[in-house]
């Protein structure tokens, strides 16, 4: 999706933030970027983080979105979101691997470490839904 410069990133931590970030974008008829918190493929795990994606589509089938996956340092499990599917990669890694991975999702159409720092980080929020609102109505 081209327009996601024009998207807002939310960092999610669980299926009911997944389910109220895509409920607002659908109310507001905006994309959006669903980000993963810091390192979670290392405890979330790429396919995890597909699923939960996946369930959230297919209760807001209108709502266009990419996901951006943290893979902290492991190569690995960049190498894995990659075979999942998953638009964006965030990894921290030396230059040979890094640019071995480029390399990877340039062939796939992928997108990598080319991610927007200001985002919606829902980790403390008590209202999720509101403020999703708030945030891609600004």
């Amino acid at each position: 999706m081209n327009k996601s410069t024009k998207s807002k990133v939310i960092v999610v931590y669980n299926y009911s933030h997944v389910i109220f970030a895509m409920k607002a974008a659908s109310k507001l008829k905006k994309n959006i970027i669903i980000a993963s918190p810091p390192n979670a493929a290392t405890y979330m795990g790429p396919l995890y983080f597909k699923k939960l994606l996946k369930k959230g589509r297919l209760l807001f089938p209108n709502v266009k979105y990419v996901e951006i996956l943290d893979c902290g340092n492991d190569a690995g499990l960049a190498l894995e979101a990659i075979h999942y599917g998953i638009n964006r990669i965030k990894i921290k890694c030396n230059k040979t691997v890094l640019e071995k991975i480029k390399n990877i999702c340039k062939k796939k159409g992928l997108v990598i470490n080319n991610i927007s720092k200001k985002n919606l980080d829902l980790k403390y929020v008590e209202d999720v839904y509101s403020e999703c609102l708030k945030w891609l109505n600004n």
